[in-house]
């Protein structure tokens, strides 16, 4: 028996090519004794037996046509198409994607067209999962990894907005963390934050199937509780969401969202891209995450003993973060744009501002603690804080050669520019104007409102009111007068975080020592 499991196709095309001439030249053969058997017929008029012989001649004419075409087609099948399939397949599985090898194949046929398409997709996007893998392998700063990621993806797929949230299983919540977007509205931002029992991202912690929704406005309607997330990203524009959970073993650490501005956005496929995305980078994504947090831990602690070395009580690292914030919103969308801020600068002065004062860990307690005013001598050490502390902070993060230098450089800036003045008459370094950093200029108006208004070793509080005179009358001269401005238009918000701690206390009005 013939095993046609073993039957080469180059043989099998030959077995019907000799198939075909054989089953023409029997038509021929039977045609012939056909005709001749007519033609010795007498009552066969001469005129039928002339058409049947030129029909006979027309078939077996077509039959050698389509029988040459249909040789030429499977011959061009086996000596070009099935060669180009098997060499794609082999370059894939060698991870080799040389999209010349694609471009050489020139198609004839519809079919042929389509198969250089469809493989050409396939490259394409392996060569884009590569690049992917490669971002995620020589990134090390989250923001970096989405920023780059995000120009990217549009090639493949549609994204105006990604962003990444993580999942805090202690204290049943999912917090926003970072996020690049195409535009400016950005109302959910990072360190927005959701209990797990008011959000269906929950049953993705179960289920970790992705999912992708193409009328988010249609879906927002149908919720009659409402959904505080869907509501600011429906507010943003979005109108499409995809969700792609994050997994290290078998849990899910935290959310990756790829979002449109058009409805109808995302189907199977992009669905499919989107989770080969997640994949490459959920890894990338979980060390940097768990690197920042333990970095930023480890600040803050340094940060909280100088405050409780420094003697300074009623909470100041809290207050003057809270007004840092607060002015940095204030910078979102500005009119000005060399002071508009966006999302990440907002989180990272959140997360920074706390840590200006770190350096005074290498202050003497007898200088740090001392109830009266400085001398000339002390007043010099007690400047050098500054410095200190961004020598500490710079040679933390230059010690983790994983992170570039523009890691930890909002702290650094902070800490060590925010005595600065706006006329140049700050210290260490005599800088004015625009040469003081923008989250240091932020910094020292919060820090100074908060020492007016806050007890200190040398000094009482003053009311509320004298403390914002202060900060006017400093316009121009020790603060950037945009930044005041945008200080007082946002007082109210100012007054709340003061009146947590102070509430309506009438403070009498102290001289305030230099």
């Amino acid at each position: 028996m013939i095993n046609f499991k073993k039957l080469k196709i180059k043989n099998i095309v030959k077995c019907i090519s000799y198939i075909a001439v054989i089953s023409i030249v029997l038509f021929a053969t039977i045609n012939f004794t056909v005709i001749k058997s007519l033609n010795e017929r007498s009552n066969i008029t001469k005129e039928i037996f002339s058409r049947y012989v030129v029909f006979s001649i027309i078939i077996v004419i077509v039959l050698l046509v389509l029988l040459v075409f249909a040789l030429i087609f499977i011959r061009r099948i086996v000596n070009t198409d099935v060669p180009y399939i098997l060499r794609s397949f082999k370059n894939l599985s060698n991870f080799s994607y040389d999209m010349s090898a694609v471009d050489s194949f020139v198609p004839y046929f519809g079919e042929e067209k389509e198969l250089k398409r469809f493989v050409g997709d396939v490259f394409r996007e392996q060569i884009f999962l590569q690049e992917i893998k490669n971002i995620a392998a020589n990134e090390y700063v989250l923001d970096d990894v989405l920023e780059k990621i995000l120009k990217k993806l549009n090639a493949f797929v549609r994204v105006d907005r990604i962003g990444v949230a993580f999942v805090d299983y202690e204290k049943k919540r999912i917090v926003a963390e970072t996020g690049k977007m195409n535009y400016g509205n950005v109302l959910l931002g990072p360190g927005f934050e959701v209990s797990m029992d008011q959000t269906s991202l929950t049953e993705m912690l179960i289920s970790k199937k992705s999912v992708f929704s193409n009328d988010l406005v249609a879906e927002l309607n149908k919720k009659k509780s409402g959904n505080r997330s869907l509501d600011l990203i429906v507010n943003e524009g979005i109108k499409s969401n995809m969700i792609l959970p994050l997994i290290i073993g078998d849990k899910v650490f935290g959310f990756l969202f790829f979002s449109s501005f058009e409805k109808g956005s995302y189907n199977k496929k992009s669905l499919r891209i989107g989770e080969n995305i997640a994949n490459a980078i959920a890894t990338i994504i979980d060390q940097t995450y768990l690197t920042k947090k333990m970095l930023n831990n480890i600040t803050l602690t340094f940060a909280d003993l100088v405050e409780k070395k420094d003697l300074e009580t009623g909470n100041h690292i809290n207050r003057m973060t809270n007004y840092s914030k607060v002015i940095a919103e204030g910078l979102l969308n500005y009119k000005n744009k060399n002071y508009r801020v966006n999302n990440s600068f907002v989180y990272d002065m959140e997360l920074y501002a706390p840590l200006h004062d770190i350096g005074k860990i290498g202050i003497p307690d007898k200088i740090l603690g001392k109830p009266a005013g400085l001398t000339a001598e002390e007043w010099m050490v007690m400047k050098e804080h500054t410095n200190i502390g961004a020598n500490i902070l710079t040679n933390l993060r230059d010690s983790l050669k994983i992170f570039r230098k523009q890691f930890y450089q909002m702290a650094i800036d902070v800490t060590r520019y925010h005595h600065e003045k706006w006329d140049g008459k700050g210290y260490p370094y005599g800088l004015k104007g625009e040469e003081i950093p923008l989250a240091a200029r932020i910094v020292a108006v919060a820090d100074v409102f908060d020492a007016l208004s806050s007890r200190r070793p040398y000094k009482e509080p003053i009311p509320f009111d004298s403390a914002v005179d202060i900060i006017k009358d400093g316009s121009g001269t020790h603060f950037d007068p945009e930044l005041v401005g945008v200080f007082i238009d946002n007082l109210p918000k100012i007054r709340k975080i003061y009146d947590k701690d102070f509430g309506n206390n009438n403070f009498s009005s102290n001289k305030i020592l230099s």
